[in-house]
């Protein structure tokens, strides 16, 4: 498959192999990945998954897998189970007994509005039933997941699934995908975009509710942070101080003070718990 990645990882931490797709040409503007995952002999069993403002359509195809959100009571979800969710603002906690195998999409927030056919503000970041978010597709879809003999036939799957869904951009006022976009780029102030649209700032920051989960600016803080955590991952070297000011923070109290509320540690905490490989953050 074109633009085939894979993460692979075999130490007594565990051993997993991540093969992920990140589409090309229109595509990438509303999915940013599809994976596919497999692990074995973890040591441990808590993961904690952190916020970066993108929508996930997951499917669990091992063992039973436990999320935690702090707002929400703990949801189970058993082999050929699984869940939609939108942007969430805070980091949940993923669980599981035993060896773990599944498979998920990673929409933008315009491509899971897209692609679900309804307001995400509908949604919120709860754990919706696949089947409850697009129908007996979901359902078809889970079992030839559960089928498939490979990860890259997976990752077809979840491409082929997707790709007649979001043909087309009728379904939501131009103005708000425009806005969309413009949001998704580092440094762009909202009012700004606001004007741009031809909107006053509360006006816009409804209507962006409406269509796709989060304020505007809540969103912009999570991808700002998305975006620390890349920046880190190609520049390990960089210090808080440095970090801070390369991503667009006040100062590094303030990058620390975000990362306590999205990420439920600072920095130094965070870097401690995370996994080799794409492997992820401990909880």
């Amino acid at each position: 498959m074109d633009g085939l990645r894979v993460s692979e990882h075999a130490s007594d931490t565990g051993c997993w192999r991540i093969a992920s797709v990140a589409p090309r040409g229109p595509l990438a503007a509303y999915v940013s990945a599809f994976n596919a995952y497999e692990e074995r002999g973890a040591s441990f069993r808590r993961r904690r998954e952190l916020p970066d403002g993108f929508a996930v359509l997951v499917f669990n195809l091992g063992s039973e897998l436990r999320v935690e959100q702090p707002a929400d009571a703990p949801r189970s979800f058993g082999e050929g189970q699984g869940f939609f969710s939108g942007a969430s603002a805070t980091y949940v906690v993923t669980e599981t007994d035993g060896d773990q195998s599944g498979a998920q999409i990673k929409f933008s927030l315009l491509g899971a509005r897209l692609f679900l056919g309804l307001p995400l503000g509908e949604f919120g970041d709860a754990l919706i039933d696949p089947s409850q978010a697009f129908g007996q597709a979901a359902t078809e879809l889970r079992d030839r997941l559960a089928e498939a003999r490979s990860q890259d036939e997976r990752l077809n799957l979840l491409a082929r699934a997707v790709e007649p869904r979001l043909s087309s951009e009728d379904a939501i006022a131009p103005r708000l995908a425009f806005a969309f976009r413009r949001l998704s780029r580092a440094d762009v102030r909202i009012a700004d975009v606001a004007r741009e649209v031809g909107m006053s700032r509360e006006r816009f920051s409804k209507a962006f509710r409406r269509e796709f989960g989060p304020s505007p600016k809540s969103f912009a803080r999570v991808r700002r942070f998305a975006r620390t955590l890349r920046v880190r991952e190609r520049e390990p070297s960089l210090s808080g101080a440095a970090l801070a000011a390369q991503c667009g923070y006040v100062d590094q109290a303030h990058m620390v003070h975000e990362f306590r509320e999205f990420a439920g540690s600072p920095p130094s905490a965070l870097w401690r718990r995370e996994l080799p490989d794409a492997g992820g953050f401990i909880d």
